[in-house]
C-alpha cells in the first residue's frame, strides 16, 4: 500500500513523498510485533464487519441484542479489531486512539473481552495489536471506495490512505 500511494502523481491527493513513504516503511517492524501478538493470542480469526456503530445496527424483533447488516467494510480477520471504532467514537477521540485511562473505555473493553475465552499472552499487546489491524482494515476500506468512486460523489470528507497507515504503523509509545 506504502509503495501503491508512492507511485501515484503528486497531483493525486493520495499521493505520498518519499520522506512519507519512509515514516511509514520505519513503522513495519514495530506493527509486525503488535501483528505477531494477534497471531499468538489463541483467537481465531472470524467475519468482521469493520464498522460496528449504532447507524450500522438494529434491535432484534425479539429484543435480544442488535444485528448488524453492513459488511461493505467488512473483512476475515482478529475479532478484537473490531473495539476500534466503538472505543474511539465512546472516547469522542475519533478517530485518534482512545486513552487507554478512560474509564467509558476501559468499561466497554472489559465486557467486550468477558465474552472471549482467556487471551493467550499480555493482553495490552493483543488490544495494541488489534488497534492497529483496525486502522489497516480502514486504509483498506476506504482504498476499496475510492478505486471505484471519485471522492467528490461521496457526500463526505475522504480521509487520506496514509493517516490510516501511520495510525497502524505508529510507534510502540503511541500506543
Amino acid at each position: 500500500m506504502i509503495e501503491d500511494l508512492a507511485m501515484l502523481p503528486a497531483s493525486h491527493p493520495q499521493h505520498l513523498s518519499a520522506a512519507q513513504a519512509c515514516l511509514l516503511e520505519a513503522g513495519l517492524s514495530s506493527a509486525a510485533g503488535a501483528f505477531r501478538a494477534l497471531d499468538e493470542s489463541g483467537i481465531p480469526h472470524s467475519l468482521q464487519p469493520n464498522d460496528v456503530t449504532l447507524r450500522n445496527a438494529f434491535r432484534a424483533r425479539n429484543g435480544a441484542g442488535l444485528r448488524l447488516f453492513d459488511f461493505g467494510d467488512a473483512f476475515w480477520s482478529h475479532p478484537f479489531a473490531a473495539l476500534q471504532l466503538p472505543l474511539r467514537m465512546a472516547a469522542g477521540s475519533w478517530p485518534d486512539p482512545a486513552p487507554p485511562d478512560d474509564a467509558v473505555v476501559q468499561r466497554m473493553r472489559r465486557s467486550y473481552l468477558s465474552q472471549w475465552p482467556a487471551v493467550e499472552g499480555d493482553i495490552r499487546r493483543v488490544l495494541e495489536g488489534a488497534d492497529r489491524l483496525a486502522g489497516l482494515h480502514r486504509c483498506e476500506s476506504w482504498r476499496r471506495l475510492l478505486a471505484c468512486t471519485h471522492p467528490e460523489a461521496l457526500g463526505t470528507r475522504t480521509p487520506r490512505l496514509a493517516d490510516w497507515l501511520a495510525d497502524a504503523l505508529r510507534p510502540a509509545s503511541q500506543s
